[in-house]
């Protein structure tokens, strides 16, 4: 179900409904950009506070721009009907907003983000609209800036009024001789004033406030200012509670589609998301608060938003019997064998009014992707219980709890961020530092000369004459080990040993490919097949070779 500024509000008491009865909600986010600067890529040798740090960066330098959040409840059998899930995906077009032009000064939310050119074709391409997404995006502010504005509203009074000659007085002028006119000469308790824009309608409201001294009650509809007269008590009682209070209406308003989140957070329920360490860190800084510096402060934070997540790349990575049958982990391959009769279980149903994805693949709109990761969730938890029927599953057993709060980490050598406890230390078993080689070898070189005795590698170039490598098959590790020996007995085209954390890191230039692809499956891609890196080279290096040291 897609869901606007149009709808939003008219929508928003049954998406909460839906979600605090949910038995987990799993999300998915499309971005302005996943970050291209050399700062900010992923590289293997990234410790736990270093990959954060460049994902907290990209997450504070892009915007969200769409958010899926896909509802599943566990429907018990009845006569007639078996047991099954039921999904209901909402796809959020969101953009943050100044406010009007009179309290957006004051408010301070104007800001500059980047936009990605690979991601904006990216986005388009997968029938993003962007049109839609400028005019009709539901608002966000998150909780650090909605602290701010109130702390700032309580201490101003109203605005200063429209003078005579701007756009809104003859309005204002208009609404004050109506409000006169009632107080005067009508027997009736209540009129309404129509108003054009929500602007108008606090304009309008204000004024009467300063000019009949709250002698008149304001009610602010959807469309309308309702003005009714008031008792002297009722008058008493209006005054002490008005002062900024159409400032807090409209910082209400922009609050937005945080109000989903903030219902998220309160129900906490698992919150399932595939790949998700870049959108957990995208969903605090926008919708929580700043990210802060610190890896383990992260984690602290995030346990009062989001207590519970589940990641499903780390599931089909980490449980050995999936991965018998599982050939690829990114998303879109993923879900397709989670629909083979090998993962048959549970059945799983879209909501009456929530089929638009039954017959239509929308691959990389947030809420169909949404969707998917809750059934490959699903599908695989029930595997893995051995379920043989559709069965509500306890996600706090102890098959579950093993995937519970691990953030997959793609192309790295640990392989998940802790979010319960301590972080592993990598894993560098399978890395080996190769030099002296000829100055002329490029990628290919390396790895065909080492085919023979260790199998598929991965390259991360350090310079010219060195580079690191990762044996792809565990089996070959002997017989790496006996090469290094090899190498140092033997006069050879290259010296080979295993890698210390101490060395040289080397540096990464990934190239983007000419056509566009999304980025997180650009890096879920990295695991999934052998692939290489390419070296940095100098600009003048660049003007000189034709040919690069990748494939």
């Amino acid at each position: 179900m897609e869901v606007t500024s149009d709808n939003f509000t008219a929508l928003l008491p049954k998406i909460i409904s839906d979600i605090q009865a949910a038995d987990f909600v799993a999300i998915d986010l499309e971005f302005t950009g996943l970050g291209s600067a050399k700062e900010t890529q992923s590289d293997m040798l990234d410790d736990i506070q270093e990959r954060y740090r460049k994902l907290s960066q990209i997450a504070g330098h892009y915007l969200p721009v769409q958010v899926g959040v896909c509802v599943f409840k566990f429907i018990e059998a009845k006569p007639g009907c078996a047991a099954f899930y039921e999904a209901r995906p909402y796809n959020f077009y969101v953009i943050p907003k100044l406010g009007s032009s009179s309290s957006a000064k004051m408010f301070g939310l104007d800001k500059t983000f980047g936009i990605q050119l690979g991601s904006l074709h990216f986005l388009s391409q997968n029938n993003f609209d962007m049109a839609k997404w400028a005019t009709k995006g539901i608002p966000f502010v998150n909780h650090e800036d909605e602290e701010r504005i109130r702390l700032k509203i309580d201490k101003v009074d109203m605005d200063v009024p429209p003078q005579e000659g701007d756009m809104l007085f003859e309005f204002m002028t208009k609404s004050i001789i109506l409000a006169k006119d009632f107080i005067q000469n009508s027997t009736e308790k209540m009129f309404t004033i129509p108003t054009p824009s929500s602007y108008h309608k606090k304009i309008a409201s204000q004024a009467i406030i300063r000019e009949f001294n709250g002698a008149l009650g304001i009610k602010l509809t959807r469309q309308n200012i309702e003005v009714r007269k008031l008792s002297d008590e009722e008058r008493e009682e209006e005054m002490a509670n008005r002062r900024g209070e159409l400032m807090r209406a409209e910082l209400d308003e922009l609050v937005g589609f945080r109000k989903v989140l903030d219902a998220l957070s309160t129900a906490a329920v698992p919150v399932v998301g595939h790949n998700m360490y870049l959108d957990i860190c995208y969903t605090f800084e926008h919708f929580f608060r700043k990210l802060p510096e610190d890896a383990k402060e992260f984690k602290n934070q995030l346990h009062s938003f989001l207590p519970i997540v589940f990641d499903t790349k780390y599931i089909a990575e980490s449980s050995s019997s999936i991965q018998k049958h599982v050939k690829s982990t990114v998303l879109e391959k993923l879900y397709e064998t989670v629909l083979t009769d090998q993962f048959k279980y549970p059945n799983i149903t879209f909501g009456v009014d929530f089929k638009a994805y039954v017959e239509n693949d929308s691959c990389h709109e947030a809420a169909y992707d949404a969707y998917s990761t809750g059934v490959c969730f699903l599908r695989m938890l029930s595997f893995n219980e051995g379920f043989k029927t559709t069965t509500k599953i306890d996600f706090k057993s102890e098959k579950s709890l093993q995937f519970e709060n691990r953030l997959h980490l793609s192309y790295c050598y640990i392989s998940f961020m802790h979010l319960d406890g301590n972080d592993d230390e990598p894993d560098y078993s399978s890395v080996y530092r190769m030099y002296n080689f000829p100055i002329n070898w490029k990628t290919a070189d390396v790895q065909n000369v080492l085919l023979k005795d260790v199998g598929q590698t991965r390259v991360k170039w350090i310079d010219d004459t060195s580079c690191i490598i990762t044996v792809q098959d565990s089996k070959k590790l002997d017989n790496a080990t006996q090469l290094c020996l090899k190498t140092t007995r033997k006069k050879m085209d290259f010296k080979l040993e295993k890698y210390e954390p101490n060395q040289d890191k080397g540096e990464v230039d990934i190239t983007p490919p000419k056509e566009q692809v999304d980025e997180k499956l650009v890096e879920e891609a990295l695991l999934e097949e052998p692939v290489t890196v390419k070296r940095s080279t100098s600009v003048k290096e660049n003007s000189k070779k034709k040919k690069s040291k990748t494939e």
